[in-house]
């Protein structure tokens, strides 16, 4: 069961991943909870999507 909750956190639903998890015993590891990330203060130096996006408004 932890092996499930490992491959979730990391993104990586493969069979290879849980093998690897269970094979290394990371399983029975303490699961620590994540940070969220804040938003960061506005910056003028930061370019937003619109600065990446090209006249039909996808990204380059």
């Amino acid at each position: 069961m932890n092996a499930c909750t490992c491959v979730t956190e990391i993104q990586s639903l493969t069979v290879t991943s849980v093998h690897s998890i269970l094979q290394c015993h990371l399983d029975g590891q303490q699961i620590t909870e994540t940070t969220t990330q804040h938003k960061l203060p506005a910056h003028s130096n930061v370019r937003g999507a619109s600065y990446y996006a090209d006249h039909e408004g996808h990204l380059k």
